[in-house]
């Protein structure tokens, strides 16, 4: 799953990471819109939004601990579809680059 590489590479790359000081409460620490895309199904008759999220764990050191990536499907009423494969709208190097921003706004 492209959550799971995303997670892999950026926890590689981030992981003992030492974030601002600023930044250290919970709210500056997770993004729920990182990228979002709409799409119409059924003659254009229901209407699917698809997000991709974030949520960083520090340590006690207030140090990268784990990166969770996550991609959410809502859509208006009880459609039964399930979620939406993100690699349908983006591609893996767009969300990456999207989670890779957000880390980089809240490192020191």
């Amino acid at each position: 799953m492209m959550e799971d590489r995303l997670q892999e590479e950026l926890l590689k790359k981030y992981k003992g990471k030492k974030v601002k000081e600023d930044c250290t409460d919970w709210d500056a620490l997770e993004d729920e819109e990182l990228l979002e895309a709409s799409s119409t199904i059924d003659d254009g008759a229901l209407e699917i939004t698809i997000r991709m999220s974030i949520q960083i764990d520090l340590d006690g050191e207030e140090r990268i601990d784990y990166v969770s990536i996550g991609f959410h499907t809502s859509c208006w009423g009880d459609s039964g579809l399930g979620e939406e494969d993100p690699e349908e709208y983006w591609t893996y190097s767009e969300c990456f680059n999207a989670a890779e921003k957000f880390i980089k706004e809240i490192l020191e």
